[in-house]
């Protein structure tokens, strides 16, 4: 297997990857310019920039980039240091493959219906789970993992990652509280909650009441969905997904509790005022 069917297949399985270009190399080097070489996460690699004590340095860089995500140039020069007589200069960029976001949503209603799409177009790997025969077939969430089953069950039984996003938006305040807790306090990048003042305000206090850290709690996006007077479930899935965009983009964070004070919100729910019937 070459450096770019690597590549594309650690891409389209989502594996941690970081591409290595040489893109200068003066006097004497091992390989020039142009030369490539992929490192997945856990050091192996495909390919070669020439071996050795450099190759080995980079291949650190490579992994570093990869947890970090932002893409770097590295020059050195082939001498003592890296046990090479070479003598001469190379110059590579690293550049972190583009991962997939993982983001589970529980609720199959019409929101998740008419935001799971913009989701995937965005580039988030989403998983609907709900327990709701009629309304997780496949054909209602294209580009989707559809589980269907026990929300909660999922939720404790999942592994997530610091970059896991968690959309919680069933149609039963209970489950929402209970998925809520299951997942607060286990790594993720993100967790936000569909839903009216009145729910979150309610499910909060239980959930400090049960021993939550309001800290935690503070971390929660809810109400969610920019303020853009949103009203039907299309117009609520592109208030949520602005909101995501803004996460992601650094632009909404941190994230602060909100207050049960509408107007203190520069950041309201679409369902503010109410909740719909079927989310």
């Amino acid at each position: 297997m070459n450096v770019f069917e690597a590549a594309a297949r650690a891409y389209q399985e989502g594996t941690p990857a970081a591409l290595v270009t040489v893109i200068a190399a003066s006097g004497s080097t091992p390989r020039g310019e142009g030369a490539r070489m992929l490192v997945y996460g856990d050091g192996a690699t495909v390919g070669t920039i020439g071996g050795g004590m450099w190759e080995r340095e980079v291949s650190q860089l490579a992994i570093e980039a990869i947890s970090t995500g932002k893409a770097l140039r590295h020059r050195t020069q082939l001498d003592n240091r890296l046990s090479m007589g070479c003598g001469g200069d190379m110059e590579v960029y690293i550049e972190p493959l583009q991962r997939r976001t993982p983001l589970v949503m529980f609720g199959a209603g019409h929101v998740a219906v008419a935001t799971a799409p913009l989701l995937v177009g965005l580039g988030y790997d989403v998983t609907i789970v709900d327990d709701r025969d009629a309304l997780v077939g496949p054909e209602r969430f294209p580009g989707c993992r559809v589980v269907h089953g026990d929300p909660l069950a999922f939720a404790e039984a999942m592994a997530p990652t610091p970059a896991t996003h968690v959309l919680l938006m069933t149609h039963l305040h209970s489950r929402d509280q209970a998925l809520l807790h299951a997942t607060i306090t286990r790594p993720h990048a993100w967790i936000g909650m569909l839903g009216s003042r009145r729910k979150i305000a309610h499910i909060f206090t239980a959930l400090e009441a049960a021993g939550i850290p309001r800290d935690a709690l503070a971390q929660v996006r809810s109400p969610i969905g920019l303020d853009i007077g949103a009203q039907t479930p299309e117009e609520i899935a592109i208030a949520v997904t602005a909101e995501l965009i803004a996460a992601r983009s650094g632009l909404a964070g941190p994230y602060p509790q909100k207050s049960a004070n509408a107007a203190s919100n520069p950041l309201r729910a679409a369902t503010l005022q109410g909740e719909p019937l079927d989310r």
